[in-house]
């Protein structure tokens, strides 16, 4: 086996199978498929999405036209973005962005690399409570799938008090 297949093998998961006595070496498509999702995101701008804390005019500014037009319900503003393969809802309450849905619209679900991106653009000090979810002094996260929603306690108690229910 020569040095450049050890060194791949370090990089990617490979198969070996036999054909006509010779040693034929291939990537699994879906691992290729996982693993240059994963590069590509490791490559996009982590500053081209939204943090928890911006305005509506830094959303705006990040992000450029909206998906749909703004909704404004029970001192809630609704944003929707879509910018490099996800699309994005942001909810601001007191001129400042309190939650955000990350949703993938390509290569499947959220990786761990991502996920912990993500979570470091939006405050420091998460700590792991389940495989699926994350809470530092000020918010909470929880992905599933495609999903990934952090929200910050503020907007929790904002919540229940507008349906009457106890925030969590």
């Amino acid at each position: 086996m020569s040095k450049e297949l050890d060194g791949l093998e370090m990089l990617l998961p490979i198969r070996s199978e036999t054909l006509l006595d010779n040693r034929v070496r291939f990537c699994e498509p879906a691992i290729v498929i996982k693993c240059v999702a994963s590069l590509l995101f490791a490559l996009l701008p982590i500053s081209a999405l939204a943090r928890i804390g911006e305005t509506r005019q830094e959303c705006d500014a990040r992000y450029g036209k909206l998906t749909v037009s703004p909704l404004t319900h029970s001192g809630v503003t609704y944003l929707s973005y879509k910018i490099h393969g996800f699309d994005i809802d942001i909810k601001i309450i007191d001129s400042q962005c309190h939650k955000i849905k990350y949703i993938r619209k390509d290569y499947g679900d959220f990786e761990e690399v991502e996920i912990d991106a993500l979570l470091n653009l939006n405050g420091k000090g998460w700590q792991k409570l389940s495989p699926t979810t994350w809470k530092n002094q000020t918010s909470s996260a929880s992905v599933s799938g495609k999903y990934l929603v952090i929200e910050t306690h503020a907007f929790k108690k904002h919540r229940a008090a507008q349906t009457g229910g106890i925030a969590k």
